[in-house]
Order: structure tokens, then sequence, then C-alpha cells
């Protein structure tokens, strides 16, 4: 449970940034349903859906036609959604530390369509595994990003109906995705044009996103640096490489020659004070050198 010092300041960032959407959303219910931007909204996420269901209906379809076991089947099934789940951690992460969103849906769908194009070119097993991960690794990456458009653009009410209306007519694509490319594999024999039809619409989709009614404003970097506070992690990776390499340093022929060489031009005096030096400061010249 949150303290009252705590959760103070939670409250006054939430409503400031309830405030902001305000300004340049949709508050009110029927705005949420009718606004061009909502619906296009939508059908950027109809287009993600039909690419979703496409890898999780026919991956394993097509991976059969090489002749595999129903266990050979399941363990390449598999690996696009390793590489999948990575990609939506770092992807949807990135993000958040650049505050960017538009670029971050349309990148990975244009990639995920391509990817489809390339896996109906009739290639060997293992490069259509490479161009299915891609393709797996691309409409995840921008499903993970995805719902920060909506959300930066509809609050209130409008947001309930808003989100409601986005995600219905997006999940048409799951019904009519599928169907579409059983109808077109049925009818030429082969997973090559229903391949390219999901490369159309994916491809389609990140020209929705890059479309000015979707544009959202910039959001701050969710994850922001402090500006004067030094990174702990970089600071003890570099102590670290310092312990790793002083051996070295100190084994190493140059390294002795160049230093006795400096001793040497150094007056005893000056040695002694350099010794007598605090070892507060002795670590902070060491840390000004990395």
């Amino acid at each position: 449970m949150l303290t009252e010092d705590e959760k103070h300041p939670l409250e006054t960032k939430l409503a400031a940034e309830a405030e902001t959407t305000r300004d340049a959303g949709y508050h009110a219910l029927g705005d949420a349903l009718t606004k061009t931007r909502v619906l296009v909204l939508a059908l950027l996420y109809l287009c993600i859906v039909v690419g979703l269901y496409g890898i999780g209906f026919w991956m394993p379809q097509v991976i059969q036609t090489f002749g595999l076991t129903p266990l050979e089947i399941g363990f390449l099934t598999a690996v696009p959604y390793l590489f999948a789940s990575l990609a939506m951690v770092i992807w949807g992460w990135h993000s958040d530390l650049t505050g960017e969103r538009i670029w971050h849906v349309a990148l990975p769908l244009f990639l995920a369509g391509a990817a489809f194009a390339w896996s109906a070119a009739g290639l060997p097993l293992a490069v259509i595994m490479v161009a299915l991960t891609l393709a797996a690794v691309g409409i995840y990456a921008a499903v993970s990003t995805f719902w920060s458009l909506p959300t930066a653009i509809l609050t209130g009410t409008g947001a309930a109906a808003g989100l409601a209306l986005v995600n219905s007519v997006g999940n048409l694509g799951g019904l009519a995705g599928p169907s579409i490319v059983g109808v077109i594999r049925q009818e030429t024999g082969s997973f090559t044009a229903a391949l390219l039809f999901l490369a159309a619409v994916v491809a389609f989709g990140g020209v929705i996103a890059l479309q000015r009614r979707v544009r959202v404003r910039k959001h701050p970097a969710s994850f922001p640096r402090p500006a004067n506070k030094p990174n702990p992690v970089r600071r003890r990776a570099r102590e670290l490489v310092c312990a790793l390499l002083r051996p070295s340093r100190l084994a190493c022929p140059s390294f002795l020659a160049s230093r006795q060489s400096y001793l040497a031009s150094v007056r005893p005096s000056q040695r002694r004070g350099q010794c007598r030096r605090p070892s507060t400061e002795r670590s902070h010249r060491r840390r000004h050198r990395w």
C-alpha cells in the first residue's frame, strides 16, 4: 500500500496527463466513436490482427509442407515465438525510453510484411524459418507498442468507448484473416499467394501508421535518466574492467618502462606528497581517467 506522500505525486501526474490528453484528444463518448483518428486506429489494429492470426494459424501448416513429423513441427513452431517474446520486451522498452510511438509501430509492420513476402518464395526450410521468425518478431513488436496510440488521444468516457471500438473492429481481422488465407490456399493449392496476401495487409498497416491522422503528441520518455546522478551500473562495470586490466598493465613491459621514466622525472618530495593524498581524492582521479 502507498502512503499519502507517495499517492499525492502519482495522482498529480495522472491528472496532468489526463488534462493533456483531453486537450489533444477526445473525452466525449460521441467523439470517441465517430472521429476519423479513432477509426483509422481501428483499421490499423485490424491489419495487425490479420498478421497475428496468420502466424498463429498458418505457420504450422507452412512447416508441414516440408514433410516433418508433428513433434518436429511443434518444436520448430516454438522458435519464432521465442524470439518474438524477446523482441516485444526490448522494442517496448525502447519505445518508452525514447517516447516515440509511430515508427515503433510502422517499422515492425514493414519488417513483417517483407518477411511474409520472403517466406512465399519457395525457399529451403531453414530460410523459411528465418523469414517466419522475422515475421513473428515484427508482428509482436508492433502489438507491444500499438496500444500506446489510442490511449494517447482518448481519456475519460471516450477512452472506454474508443478502446472498445478499436478492439472490436481489430478483432474482426481474427475472423476475416484466417478465412481469406484458407480460401486462397484452397483455390491455388499452395501458400505462396496466401503469404503474399498477409504481406500486403501487414505492410498496408505500416502505411496507415505513418498517416498524419494517426499522429499523436510525442510523450516524454518514461524512464528519464537523472541529469547529475551517476549511473551505478556503469560505474560498477568500469571498476570491474579496472580490476581485470590492472594485473595485465602491471605485467606489460611498456607500461613498466613508462612508469619508471615518470618516477625518475618526479622529485622525491612530489612523490611523497602524492602518496599522502587522501583516498577519496585518489579514487576521484581514477574515476576521472575513465
